[in-house]
């Protein structure tokens, strides 16, 4: 009896460590934004470097910063969101990507992984 007692405990204490690790991944790890939640105000390429700024325009998602990647004359903005705001204020964004790639660069993307959409020129 006091072994099934303690298998049960055991079980228990796992599954809710489970749960709370999979909802902390959800509440604290950034995600991929879907490119129909932002919102793009600006973007300038110059040389080495683009500057974008916009805002997530879902109202219970923050931005939580960016990724990109640079092919065939084409750069690949991927705005990154979390469910907690961090050290981002609220869903506004400004960003600079400086690298040496971006001097062959004549368009800009914004991307999810599944969709694209022009937003320079």
């Amino acid at each position: 009896m006091l072994k099934k007692m303690v298998t049960i405990v055991v079980v228990a204490i796992f599954t809710i460590l489970i749960i709370i690790g999979v909802c902390a991944f959800l509440i604290f790890m950034p995600h991929k934004m879907s490119i129909d939640a932002v919102d793009v105000s600006q973007v300038s390429l110059k040389r080495d470097t683009a500057f974008i700024e916009g805002s997530v325009i879902t109202s219970a998602l923050f931005y939580s910063g960016y990724s990109y990647f640079t092919r065939d004359g084409n750069l690949y903005v991927t705005i990154r969101y979390g469910l907690m705001r961090s050290n981002y204020y609220g869903g506004r964004f400004s960003l600079t990507i400086q690298d040496e790639k971006l001097y062959n660069v004549q368009n800009v993307y914004l991307t999810d992984g599944k969709k694209e959409k022009k937003i320079y020129p």
